[in-house]
């Protein structure tokens, strides 16, 4: 069943279900995906977004989902994901 939760309440093993426009709250593996494309600019710099593909593909905290729609498990939160280790 999906349900809503506050993102400081995501844990490890969780899966996000997220589509265009929504701001991933966690790093974690894309377990499914259709057409899932993913700006990771606030990361990376670079401003074409970049494609993910099931099972090999991560989204990450902090970044955007330019187009498509995933499932991910989380694998990290906090200061723990890629944008954590940026602010520390």
């Amino acid at each position: 069943q999906t349900q809503s939760i506050p993102t400081d309440e995501v844990v490890v093993g969780d899966l996000l279900v997220f589509s265009e426009g929504e701001r991933l709250a966690a790093d974690g593996l894309v377990v499914q995906q259709h057409d899932l494309s993913v700006d990771e600019s606030v990361l990376t710099g670079e401003s074409m977004p970049v494609e993910k593909k099931t099972g090999e593909g991560r989204v990450f905290q902090g970044t955007l989902v330019a187009g498509g729609q995933g499932l991910a498990e989380v694998t990290q939160i906090g200061n723990q994901t890629a944008f954590g280790k940026l602010g520390k």
